[in-house]
C-alpha cells in the first residue's frame, strides 16, 4: 500500500498521506513525493485547488521520529526542507 494516494479530478489534486496506523507521521520518502507533487501542480496550469488530508482520524503526527533520526535533513535541499518550501499555500497579489 502506497504511503500517498492521489486522485485528480478536473482542477482538484488530492493527496492524501496514508499511513493511518501511525497517525500519518511522514517519513523522508512521503516528504519527497508530496514536495514533487506539489511543485508540479504549481507548475500546471490546470491544477486550481490541493487538497493535502490524511487517511483515518489524524491529518498527520508530523515527522516519523524513528525515520527522522535515521534519515535527519542534510541541507537546504533535503526531502523534509523541499516539503516545507513547496507546502506553505502561495499566495498572488492582484
Amino acid at each position: 500500500m502506497s504511503e500517498i494516494v492521489t486522485e485528480r479530478v478536473e482542477g482538484l489534486l488530492r493527496i492524501q498521506f496514508n499511513r493511518p496506523e501511525k497517525k500519518n507521521a511522514l517519513t523522508m520518502s512521503m516528504c519527497s513525493t508530496v514536495a514533487e507533487l506539489l511543485d508540479a501542480a504549481a507548475k500546471d496550469g490546470e491544477t486550481r485547488v490541493v487538497l493535502l488530508h490524511g487517511a483515518g482520524d489524524a491529518f498527520s503526527a508530523d515527522n516519523d521520529l524513528g525515520d527522522f533520526l535515521h534519515n535527519p535533513p542534510k541541507s537546504d535541499d533535503s526531502p523534509q526542507a523541499r516539503f516545507l518550501r513547496e507546502a506553505p499555500p502561495r499566495f498572488h497579489e492582484g
